[in-house]
């Protein structure tokens, strides 16, 4: 049900992230600090029953494959975006949309992009959600 990759453990290649879309079951996914991660390897997980999802500090990642996690997870509660310094303001509000009510955690720590204009506007998207956003403007 959970998969926890943590940093440094080597190369995850696009063909591990596709068998591991197999796992139909998996609802937990971690793979902070994890820098081979590309879009095409997430894109795989997309289709999982994601509850949390990790991505903190995986820099190769777009805004195009945590747009897709965030619209094609229905299930998801807890996204975890710290460090991904790609996303601006606008991008976290739309991803907000994309979960609204359904979302009861957010990591944006270490975005300077996010400002408390930015934490006030994901608040009235999603009313329930917690947001922890340490080192941000």
């Amino acid at each position: 049900r959970d998969f926890c990759l943590s940093r440094g453990l080597g190369d995850v290649y696009k063909r591990q992230l596709y068998y591991l879309s197999k796992c139909s079951r998996l609802q937990s996914l971690d793979i902070s600090g994890v820098t081979e991660i590309t879009d095409d390897g997430l894109n795989h997980l997309s289709t999982l029953p994601l509850k949390h999802v990790n991505l903190t500090a995986c820099t190769k990642l777009t805004r195009l494959s945590i747009f897709n996690i965030s619209e094609s997870c229905t299930k998801l509660y807890s996204l975890n975006l710290g460090a991904l310094r790609i996303l601006t303001a606008p991008d976290l509000l739309i991803i907000s949309r994309n979960v609204s009510t359904r979302l009861l955690s957010l990591d944006i720590c270490w975005n300077r992009n996010v400002d408390d204009e930015t934490i006030s506007a994901i608040l009235e998207l999603c009313p329930f959600v917690k947001i922890r956003s340490i080192g941000c403007r």
